[in-house]
């Protein structure tokens, strides 16, 4: 059972083939998936957390609007309760961030686009997000560098999760205290 509580945060990298998709089971039984591949993919992940007995995802990130990181969230969005859901606030204007908009609204899910310097307790272990502090424009790949940057810290522990963050959106991080 996903929820049992247990003095671990476990870490999945899931299989997506082109694209991203990273699940926590924090140690009180939260859970958090960040992306969600691309659409052919959201199947897949649908069985594999089903089979681990997650039931409901806490908290589901979309760090930018390509299709290989949001593509598979409706099959997600469909199959499991959804607490919340962060976005990065880059409107793309595509098909996938279309539907996947489409579904948070039809489904009433809280939502929101956090900046940086917002930090959370979440699950016994802290979230800080460390990008994007304010719209780029102009750049080569503007999407990727308007991603949602987290770091997900668990005692001595942390992870970077920097989606398709590029030179531009990394200059603006100030450096990381140890």
């Amino acid at each position: 059972d996903a929820a049992a509580e247990s003095p671990l945060l476990r870490f999945y990298g899931l299989d997506v083939g082109q694209g991203d998709s990273f699940f926590f089971i924090f140690p009180d039984g939260k859970t958090m998936l960040i992306d969600a591949g691309p659409e052919d993919a959201g199947r897949k992940i649908v069985r594999y957390l089903k089979s681990c007995g997650v039931t409901k995802i806490d908290l589901l990130v979309a760090t930018h609007p390509h299709s290989d990181h949001i593509g598979g969230m409706p099959a997600v969005m469909k199959n499991f309760e959804i607490g919340k859901i962060w976005d990065s606030g880059y409107n793309l204007g595509s098909k996938p961030q279309e539907i996947f908009y489409r579904r948070i609204k039809k489904e009433n899910i809280t939502f929101g686009r956090p900046k940086r310097g917002y930090s959370e307790k979440f699950g016994g272990a802290v979230i800080d997000v460390l990008a994007p502090s304010k719209l780029l424009t102009g750049t080569a790949r503007d999407a990727n560098n308007n991603c949602i940057v987290l770091r997900i810290t668990y005692g001595s522990v942390s992870f970077l999760m920097m989606a398709d963050m590029e030179r531009e959106q990394r200059m603006t991080i100030p450096a990381l205290p140890q």
